[in-house]
């Protein structure tokens, strides 16, 4: 068998090795955030009996939270997203970001489908008492259920460790098969898709 030829079924035999591995990588990302949205919360704050509504937590215990929502709908709501106002007082600093949109969400169910909607990780003042007041829009009464987590703690790291393993495993994939054509103006087409990729991963 011509050498140049098996060079060529090699490159493709570990391009597709690498194609494969980016997509457990990122199956275990996946995996590791749902999780993380699951987890059990500090404070539960259901917005549908109050608007406005309250969590104490003390800085003491952990440096900083994750809002997450936990709705319910159907199919008239699954693209709505709601925004709500996060407001955190301790006795020395005070923070208040309005109208925060949730950045991601892990769904499930069928007709009425309920949400775990990411809204993203806050600092605490340090060493106090800290109020978390939480509020939402007049939207919510679209929903069946809209109950905001506060979970503490919260852990980006492995999730980000696994995600650029993903993508360092799934350019690796692109760029040895790209290896085995020399000609063609769509050689760079899966690199612009690889940047596409990788920006919806980390934004």
């Amino acid at each position: 068998m011509d050498d140049k030829f098996q060079f060529t079924l090699g490159i493709l035999s570990l391009s597709k090795l690498l194609f494969a591995a980016s997509i457990i990588l990122v199956a275990i990302s996946l995996a590791l955030f749902n999780y993380e949205l699951r987890k059990q919360p500090e404070c539960k704050l259901d917005l549908l009996s109050e608007v406005t509504d309250k969590c104490i937590i003390d800085s003491n215990l952990t440096s900083s939270i994750r809002i997450v929502v936990h709705s319910g709908g159907n199919i008239d709501t699954v693209n709505l997203k709601i925004p709500i106002d996060v407001h955190i007082e301790g006795a020395t600093a005070k923070v208040s970001e309005k109208s925060v949109y949730p950045e991601a969400s892990s769904t499930g169910g069928d007709g009425k489908y309920h949400s775990n909607l990411n809204y993203g990780i806050y600092n605490l003042p340090k060493n106090q008492i800290s109020s978390i007041t939480v509020a939402g829009t007049s939207d919510i009464e679209k929903f069946h259920l809209f109950e905001v987590k506060i979970l503490t703690n919260p852990n980006e790291w492995l999730k980000k460790i696994f995600s650029a393993l993903f993508l360092m495993t799934l350019f690796l994939s692109i760029y040895f098969r790209q290896k085995t054509f020399k000609k063609g103006i769509l050689r760079s087409l899966p690199y612009v898709v690889y940047v596409v990729v990788a920006i919806g991963v980390f934004y």
